[in-house]
């Protein structure tokens, strides 16, 4: 098999995976039946960072399937695909309904004031 078809085998298997997955697998089982308008965001940005996921997933492994030995090729793709996995996550909990995200903003509120509360203190001290 040359590398171009494995290339698009594999390309073409990603892709169906996420569209069952990510696309086919809510509707089937009725996840949009009364969930609120911030979980259907989180559901796009969710289906949207899972799609970079795998795009990055996909030029590692072109990219390594096509490279010399001592090549760094596709190595960019799995640093993406490691780096949208936190907020895909983030935002599939939300979807499903796992983490409210009102609770979320606030606990993010609340860390900004720690950190000024934190920084406010050592100006008081040298005073």
């Amino acid at each position: 098999m040359s590398g171009l078809t494995c290339n698009v085998i594999m390309g073409a298997a990603l892709g169906i995976y996420w569209l069952l997955a990510d696309v086919a697998e809510p509707f089937a089982v009725h996840r949009f039946d009364g969930i609120t308008q911030a979980q259907k965001e989180a559901y796009v940005k969710y289906i949207l960072l899972d799609l970079v996921g795998f795009a990055g997933i996909a030029y590692f492994l072109f990219g390594v399937g096509g490279s010399t030995s001592g090549s760094s090729g596709g190595i960019l793709g799995a640093v993406v695909y490691v780096v949208v996995m936190k907020p895909k996550r983030t935002n599939q909990q939300i979807f499903y309904g796992y983490i409210d995200p009102e609770a979320e903003q606030t606990d993010e509120e609340e860390s900004e004031e720690a950190v000024e509360n934190t920084l406010e203190e050592p100006e008081k001290e040298q005073e």
